[in-house]
């Protein structure tokens, strides 16, 4: 039922049709939302800003620069956002997507010096709203 996806340092699971029993990504929680804008946002930057990526195809940031990206995130797409993460501070939504990130192993933060490994896999998956969504804001149904 599933197919096996490599990529020159990534390896995944893919499945096209979801299961109860299984714990897939994403899932319906609105931080999975958000981390899929997140790594359309990171392959964007990456490429314009042309950062070198790490010998392992990671990319690093200074916890700074990862908030100072959410945030840019945020001022794009907050308004389709849960109203939890549309009134949280943008350290609280920094937090918990990175702890997300984290257990779905494609983010690391170094515990000595904070940096933030984003790991090859986060950029596989990116997720955007429609283009109607952008185009009147949001406000639509």
């Amino acid at each position: 039922d599933f197919q096996l996806e490599l990529y020159r340092n990534t390896a995944f699971l893919t499945r096209t049709e979801r299961k109860a029993r299984l714990h897939l990504f994403p899932d319906n929680r609105a931080i999975a939302d958000i981390a899929l804008q997140f790594a359309a946002y990171v392959r964007k930057q990456q490429q314009e800003q042309d950062i070198p990526l790490q010998y392992d195809g990671s990319l690093r940031l200074m916890p700074v620069d990862y908030e100072k990206w959410l945030e840019a995130l945020k001022k794009e797409y907050g308004r389709g956002w849960s109203k939890q993460y549309r009134e949280a501070l943008i350290s609280e939504t920094a937090r918990d997507l990175l702890a997300y990130l984290e257990s779905w192993k494609m983010a690391a933060q170094d515990e000595e010096s904070g940096v933030i490994s984003l790991r090859p896999l986060l950029v596989r998956l990116v997720g955007d709203y429609f283009a109607d969504f952008k185009q009147t804001g949001g406000d639509k149904a």
